[in-house]
């Protein structure tokens, strides 16, 4: 067993944007990543967090989103971030990663997948390798 405590979110760690329409994912990938040091803000949609993008505060290190959500789907939110902010690091979080296949990212980096159901130390790694890459 572990007894070491797990290091709190401060200003100067990283802040990654969660979106899923489901709260019970969005909750459980929240206390995954504050566990880990993130900083965190969740989204119940795309549209929410693009409008957090435009406000421009407290910019994101990476974006963790689902693909298949009302309203917009992830595949078209990381469409449209990638018109203002190309940089932004991706990882999407699916149960069917066949439906990346259809995007196409015209010379932009490939975004970082991880598949549903997922450990919390899956997660935390592929943030990790996200970041790392987007660095």
């Amino acid at each position: 067993m572990n007894l070491t405590p797990a290091p709190l979110p401060s200003d100067a760690a990283p802040c990654v944007f969660l979106v899923d329409d489901d709260p019970h994912m969005l909750h459980a990938a929240r206390n995954i990543l504050s566990r880990q040091g993130y900083r965190t803000r969740c989204f119940s949609s795309p549209v929410e967090l693009m409008t957090a993008l435009d406000q421009g505060s407290d910019p994101p290190a990476l974006v963790v989103s689902d693909i298949d959500m009302p309203e917009m789907t992830g595949i078209e939110l990381f469409r449209r971030t990638r018109r203002s902010h190309a940089g932004l690091p991706f990882l999407f979080v699916t149960g069917s990663p066949s439906r990346l296949t259809a995007l196409n990212l015209h010379g932009t980096p490939e975004p970082e997948v991880l598949r549903k159901p997922f450990s919390a130390t899956d997660l935390a790694r592929k943030v990790r390798e996200a970041l790392d890459a987007g660095s």
